[in-house]
């Protein structure tokens, strides 16, 4: 089995969100109903954090990075296969790959040593390369990357984006931080986290 993520952190968030406002208020069917989405949302910049809270919880059911960002893995020890598997895809570049090695200091790995698999978010060794000994113990790998679609909301597949907007519909139209987003969510994200899109 590949090594699995010990943790991953946002180094650098999104620049923007993949949905506006806009588009929010549009999906919630809110243009007679404006006075009743921002009381609900306590105005805009409430309004803006249920908008990151649906692509975050997006990208946590697909394993994908919508918008570019910076992220952090930290793993316990190399695979034990030919791989190492970043948390999220689709990877546009790493940043750095470092590792404890023997004598216990932290070590930056040469870029030239591995290759990225950027659609599968896959690090593999360089042809004869090997994984360098490292002194096992938590956080003894660190890699930095970044990944998403591109910079701008269009580059975002819209099957993400419908699916943001579903959530977001959901806590308006429920009035509730409770959300249960049904069927046509799960169908939307099911398909892209399994590679069926587009």
């Amino acid at each position: 089995m590949p090594l699995l993520t010990h943790s991953t952190v946002v180094i650098t968030a999104p620049a923007k969100e993949p949905v506006n406002l806009a588009q929010a208020k549009r999906q919630c069917n809110v243009a007679n109903e404006i006075v009743a989405f921002d009381r609900f949302f306590e105005g805009d910049s409430v309004a803006e954090g249920a908008i990151t809270a649906a692509r975050e919880l997006v990208e946590h059911d697909t394993r994908r990075s919508l918008i570019d960002q910076t992220l952090e893995d930290t793993h316990e020890d190399w695979p034990g296969e030919d791989y190492i598997r970043l948390h999220r895809t689709p990877a546009d570049s790493i940043v750095s790959l470092k590792y404890l090695d023997t004598g216990g200091v932290q070590t930056t790995w040469a870029a030239s040593n591995y290759e990225l698999d950027t659609g599968r978010g896959r690090i593999y060794p360089a042809y004869t390369v090997t994984w360098p000994a490292i002194r096992q113990r938590h956080n003894a790998i660190v890699v930095r990357y970044v990944a998403g679609y591109g910079t701008n909301e269009t580059d975002v597949p819209q099957v993400a984006r419908q699916a943001m907007l579903l959530l977001i519909d959901e806590m308006f139209n429920k009035r509730s931080t409770v959300i249960d987003p049904g069927e046509g969510y799960y169908s939307l994200v099911n398909r892209l986290r399994d590679g069926t899109y587009p």
